[in-house]
């Protein structure tokens, strides 16, 4: 795995560009695209140190017919755009999980207590709570 300074120099060096066309489909906004992911880097650099770290890109979307599955009885039709959600991460040196959005404040889990939290409910908090909750119930290992 690579250290994050080291993914900032690839990705600042245009070594990553390809990747990014794929991801924007829109050349136009490539240098922007580029200086967002290095800012994300470089923000995980600052909170966490120069690290081994990875970057992972979720497709945008929109919801072209319903919304919220929950009250479209587990149907809605969606399309992928061609903005992303991007997340810098790194394995944890501990059982808490960290995660932080933009200028918001830290999010910290503990993996020992994923427990539904009634005074969390319709929080982001809980949000991942719950997510974390369901990957360790399948089996997997977070």
């Amino acid at each position: 795995m690579p250290t994050a300074s080291s993914l900032q120099e690839y990705i600042s060096s245009g070594s990553f560009d390809t990747r990014l066309s794929e991801i924007t489909q829109d050349n136009s906004r490539l240098e922007l695209e580029r200086c967002r992911y290095v800012e994300a880097v470089k923000k995980f650099i600052e909170l966490y140190g120069d690290r081994e770290a990875n970057i992972f890109s979720a497709p945008g979307r929109t919801e072209i017919s319903g919304n919220h599955t929950d009250h479209q009885h587990g149907h809605v039709l969606a399309a992928s755009i061609n903005r992303d959600a991007i997340a810098v991460a790194s394995k944890r040196d501990d059982d808490i999980v960290r995660v932080v959005s933009g200028s918001s404040s830290f999010i910290t889990i503990s993996l020992s207590s994923l427990n539904k939290d009634e005074s969390e409910f319709g929080t982001t908090t809980a949000l991942i709570r719950g997510v974390l909750r369901g990957i360790c119930d399948r089996g997997y290992k977070v």
